[in-house]
């Protein structure tokens, strides 16, 4: 009896540190970054495989819609993500990873309008001077390049992307998509 209750209780006990792991590595998955955009944009960000973080944007003076005329002034303020993909990125020497998030709840406060936003990180190591941020807006969604009415994509002009995964974890292979309603 006393053989059996102590293989439960292993079991358990072995149970409780698998989930913490799986937990504590996916708490390990996020990207978060600030700087100066590829447009001369300001941005600010993070967010999470969990779904959860914000991101601050506010457009470059000067800056001109996708239709190539019209002038454009966002400060747009996100909390929380529908969408979080990672995956790795590139040929095969050097490979870089890359998140690609679009935004729950966006505002942007110049307007008072809701935004839709999507954006591509890549992260091509310290100290920053490679990396890459795309971001598409958009009043409603899906936010893709043909529905966007601001894009800002390229390499950052200054600041850093961070991309912060387990390198152990067999996830950091994989897409992790989460979309919620």
């Amino acid at each position: 009896m006393k053989k059996r209750k102590a293989i439960t209780i292993t079991a358990l006990v072995s149970m409780g540190l698998v989930l913490a792991l799986a937990v504590s590595a996916l708490a390990l998955d996020q990207v978060n970054g600030t700087g100066v955009t590829h447009n001369g944009g300001s941005l600010g960000f993070n967010a999470k495989a969990d779904l959860t973080g914000n991101l601050d944007y506010h457009s470059p003076d000067g800056a001109i819609a996708t239709d190539g005329t019209t002038p454009v002034d966002i400060d747009v303020h996100c909390n929380d993500y529908f969408l979080y993909r990672e995956k790795l990125t590139g040929t095969p020497d050097p490979i870089y990873p890359y998140v690609r998030v679009r935004s729950k709840t966006c505002i942007d406060k110049v307007s008072g309008a809701a935004v839709v936003v999507q954006g591509e990180f890549v992260d091509r190591g310290e100290p920053g001077t490679n990396d890459t941020a795309r971001l598409l807006f958009c009043w409603t969604g899906p936010c893709k390049t043909s529905t966007a009415f601001y894009i800002d994509g390229g390499k950052i002009q200054k600041g850093n992307v961070q991309i912060h995964t387990d390198p152990t974890a067999p996830e950091t292979q994989l897409v992790v998509d989460t979309p919620t309603a």
